[in-house]
């Protein structure tokens, strides 16, 4: 029996192929990278077939790739030469939603459709991304340590993960939090010993594929009050960002750069030359000042069980604004930014989707956690060292809660991936900028392995990262490489 038969025999033949039809779908990304032909493509259904699949996968020595749900924007989870993508998206059922302790128990593959549909009779949410109901929630919370609606109120993601489920790279089964007991439920992230729920939290999928996870649920605040703020560049806004951050005068910070981020779609700058070609950059720049908009924007907004609440926090908040003299932007025109009931969303997704297909498909984007202090020096010399490279690239800024101890940055930039010479340029720019931001002390994070990263770590830490990965995953098949945990006898 060959491999392809053996990876048959555990899934079923209509959930394996190697056709390259198929394959192509997975080595698609908008990064500027170069995607390796895997050997094929596998879509378990429970826990017990990522067993057998590891297992087999251990005896054979394929790498495997998990994925969740939702397109490698990032380049995170691409396919590895001869080795096997993980599709997870069938693995998508909710086992438990508990609203007295508010907790719900998810597989992978669970979307945000999905959990906000289930949620609905309860009135209760978890984190979900700006990101459309197909995406992954797990995803989100697990492998990219997302940022979510409520990262203000509440902090990254990962705060609602109460402890997983998840299949080592020995093929054992291991459980995290108060689930790890077998008389209990997962009522606390905590058990004993240290935070292993930890140990997959941003790994990539490479220190475990996780099957199962208990997540937080919050009650839904059904009234909000939302205001744009404008700056003319990031340093301008960081005291006031933070004084507001630290008192907790806003539930939702959210940050932009970016020159089409406010504009109604008839009046996309490339759309005057039918979208045929970009204008000159500099054209973009009267084109905002034509249009009274800011360089840096900042959407705030509060929200609360009652009208009451709501009001008494407007009125802390609009009082400290005015007192500063802050420029607020006209937020009637709902087509650049809308408030749709107590979720609230930019256009970010849809402007860069548009952007992108108009520039060829290419998308670079990179993640960073920063202190709210250290945005000037950070991030604006980037518009310059994007210009150098013949970009104008974004950025998108979300402070963390509950008191602006810090933020995550995420720079985007749209090239044409057709282009080899723009490829290039974009990845220089990529590297240029990922040393820049670590050196002032940004935190790399949702990102594939940079040059000058893992340098810029203490080698102890890194020792221990490539322990821990040796003692989960022996033959390092899960998701090698990604983090740069490859031991040397293997590499």
């Amino acid at each position: 029996m060959d491999f392809a038969e053996r990876f048959i025999s555990i899934v079923g033949k209509k959930h394996f192929s190697t056709e390259l039809a198929v394959i192509e779908a997975y080595r698609d990304t908008l990064f500027p990278v170069d995607p390796e032909e895997p050997f094929g493509v596998i879509m378990p259904e429970t826990t017990e077939q990522v067993v057998d699949i590891v297992k087999l996968c251990n005896e054979i020595e394929m790498p495997i790739v998990p994925i969740a749900v939702g397109a490698p924007i990032n380049g995170m989870n691409l396919p590895v030469k001869n080795g096997l993508v993980m599709d997870m998206s069938r693995m998508n059922k909710i086992h438990d939603i508990d609203p007295d302790t508010m907790v719900a128990v998810i597989e992978p593959g669970v979307t945000i459709g999905q959990m906000i549909k289930a949620l609905e009779p309860y009135n209760l949410m978890t984190s979900y991304p700006n990101s459309s109901p197909p995406v992954s929630v797990l995803a989100n919370i697990i492998f990219l340590k997302g940022s979510g609606q409520h990262i203000t109120k509440y902090g990254t993601a990962d705060y609602y993960l109460q402890g997983v489920e998840a299949v080592l790279g020995t093929g054992e089964i291991m459980k995290t939090g108060s689930g790890a007991l077998d008389s209990s439920d997962w009522h606390f992230r905590y058990c004993l010993g240290p935070d292993l729920s930890g140990l997959f939290i941003g790994s990539l999928g490479t220190m475990g594929i996780v099957t199962k996870a208990a997540v937080k649920l919050a009650p839904i605040c059904p009234y909000t009050w939302s205001v744009a703020l404008g700056f003319d560049k990031i340093g301008d806004a960081v005291k006031p960002i933070n004084y507001i951050g630290k008192m907790k005068m806003a539930d939702y910070i959210n940050g932009q750069y970016w020159y089409t981020g406010v504009s109604a779609d008839t009046d996309y700058p490339w759309e005057v030359t039918g979208g045929k070609a970009a204008l000159p950059l500099d054209y973009m720049d009267k084109w905002r000042e034509s249009k009274g908009l800011t360089p840096v924007w900042f959407h705030l907004a509060i929200e609360g069980i009652d009208e009451r609440e709501v009001a008494v926090r407007r009125q802390m908040l609009e009082e400290y604004i005015d007192g500063l003299g802050i420029k607020r932007l006209d937020m009637s025109n709902d087509s650049w930014y809308h408030v749709r009931d107590t979720q609230i969303q930019g256009t970010i997704s849809s402007v860069a989707a548009r952007f992108c297909r108009h520039r060829g498909g290419g998308w670079s984007s990179l993640v960073f956690i920063a202190p709210v202090k250290k945005w000037g020096e950070i991030l604006d010399p980037v518009i310059e060292m994007g210009r150098k490279y013949g970009f104008d690239p974004t950025y998108l800024l979300k402070v963390f809660g509950p008191y602006a101890h810090t933020s995550q940055c995420r720079f985007v930039l749209s090239y044409n991936k057709s282009d080899p010479d723009e490829r290039a340029r974009a990845k220089k720019f990529t590297q240029e900028f990922t040393q820049h931001a670590v050196a002032n002390g940004g935190v790399i994070h949702r990102q594939t392995l940079q040059p000058g990263v893992v340098m810029a770590h203490q080698p102890e830490y890194y020792a221990l990262l490539k322990q821990l990965k040796k003692i989960v995953d022996p033959k390092c098949i899960l998701n090698r490489g990604v983090l740069g945990l490859v031991p040397e006898d293997q590499e």
